[in-house]
């Protein structure tokens, strides 16, 4: 899913804004904890992790205004 992300931001030639939100009533401290638990290895660790950083500096340096909807 990050991927994908990380791909159509990239390369949309009609983003105008770019809205985080969630329809759950969540509030996320970053990774998911448990699934990163589940899985073992530096290499998937790292994997991810990487691709964190790249989906995060994309959304940085988008030349779009990007807002962060927040519950509560």
């Amino acid at each position: 899913m990050l991927e994908s992300l990380k791909t159509h931001l990239q390369n949309s030639s009609t983003l105008r804004c770019v809205i985080i939100g969630s329809n759950e009533n969540v509030f996320s401290a970053g990774h998911n904890l448990k699934e990163l638990i589940a899985k073992v290895g530096r290499d998937y660790h790292e994997n991810v992790f990487n691709l964190c950083s790249e989906v995060m500096l994309t959304i940085r340096n988008l030349p779009v205004p990007v807002i962060a909807e927040v519950k509560g």
